[in-house]
Formats: C-alpha cells, structure tokens, sequence
C-alpha cells in the first residue's frame, strides 16, 4: 500500500479506497480526525483526501502548507455535499485545460 496518499474520514464508504492504493482511516470524533490530520500533515504523505466533514478542519490547517508542494489536500465529494464534486471538476478542468468529469 501506498503511503504517499491517505484518506481521513468518518464515511465507512471511504473504505472501497483501499482497494486503489489509499491508505484509508475510519475516524470516531471530529476531535480524532483533528488530531490526525495534523498528524498525516506533518509527515511525508504527498495527498491528503478528505471529505466535507473535513473541511473546516483542513481550512485551518491549509494555509500553513499552501507555499509548500507537499501535503496536497483533496475534498472528495459525499450524498451530503454535491457542491464538492462541482469543485473537483472545475479544478480537473482547469489543471488540464478540459472538463473530464
């Protein structure tokens, strides 16, 4: 397994990761989840996946890695937030210059 890519979640859906390569943490608390993304951060795991019960937290984390190359964090779309994956296209389709999505 791959531990340059790491997913932290609540969702147990994220689980189906694992079977590409993505080292998955299933979470209790947001307070776990807190802790471990500040944990991951400050290793050298290069991506960083989290959902929308993430994001305020990864909000407050961000922008001390913004200058560097390493974390990157990605917001995957959940049945909760669908706003997140109009987000993850748009960033696709800027990135490569068409929409794949």
């Amino acid at each position: 397994m791959n531990n340059d890519l790491v997913a932290l979640t609540r969702n147990e859906d994220f689980i189906i990761l694992n079977s590409v390569g993505i080292k998955v943490y299933i979470l209790n608390t947001l307070e776990e989840l807190n802790e471990k993304i500040k944990k991951i951060a400050n290793t050298d795991v290069k991506i960083i996946f989290y959902d929308y019960e993430g994001s305020e937290i990864v909000n407050e984390i961000i922008e001390k890695y913004d200058e560097l190359p390493y974390p990157i964090f990605v917001k995957l779309p959940s049945s909760k937030n669908e706003q997140t994956l109009e987000n993850l296209q748009e960033l696709i389709a800027k990135s490569i210059g068409i929409s794949v999505i």
